[in-house]
């Protein structure tokens, strides 16, 4: 198989991985999906949540990826409430103030990648803003986890909370 071959495989292989991952979420009852579908209709699925990324991590089983989908959307609107609609940026976004601060205090800090490439966050609590609000550090983290992997936010509270100033690799 020549070069050209296997790129139209691969796409072949995404394009059949996509429509199996739109049956799958078209089985998904639709109290588990609202917040999906409410992201769908601000066009922000494409952007911040392509389907593709989750069905790479779920080895493209699409049911997997799909349910993944729909708790990344419920985390999500659980805590940016009236906001996780917008985009998940600093400025005009999701993030407000309080967020901004927290990212601006080197509380979480993305470092270099480990030496065979997985992407790193420190969550350093000498660096927290003692009257902080755990709300808005929970949003900054969330920022931080997506902004430097999709698979971070599964295990982000996971492990977050249990070791609250540790090195937290995806």
């Amino acid at each position: 198989m020549n070069e050209e071959e296997t790129t139209a495989s691969f796409l072949n292989h995404e394009a059949e991985a996509l429509l199996h991952f739109d049956e799958a979420m078209a089985a998904i009852p639709l109290e588990h999906k609202q917040d999906y579908l409410t992201a769908v209709e601000h066009d922000l699925v494409p952007t911040e949540t392509d389907p593709l990324r989750y069905l790479k991590y779920a080895g493209f089983n699409a049911w997997d990826a799909a349910q993944r989908m729909c708790t990344y959307w419920q985390r999500r609107v659980f805590w940016f409430k009236e906001r996780a609609f917008l985009p998940l940026r600093l400025e005009n976004g999701a993030l407000d103030m309080k967020d901004r601060l927290v990212l601006q205090s080197g509380y979480p800090v993305i470092l270099p990648p480990t030496a065979d490439g997985k992407p790193v966050i420190l969550f350093d609590r000498s660096k927290l803003i003692s009257n902080v609000d755990p709300v808005a550090r929970n949003r900054a983290v969330w920022y931080g986890c997506v902004s430097v992997m999709l698979k971070c936010v599964f295990v982000l509270f996971t492990v977050f909370f249990q070791r609250m100033n540790t090195i937290l690799t995806c």
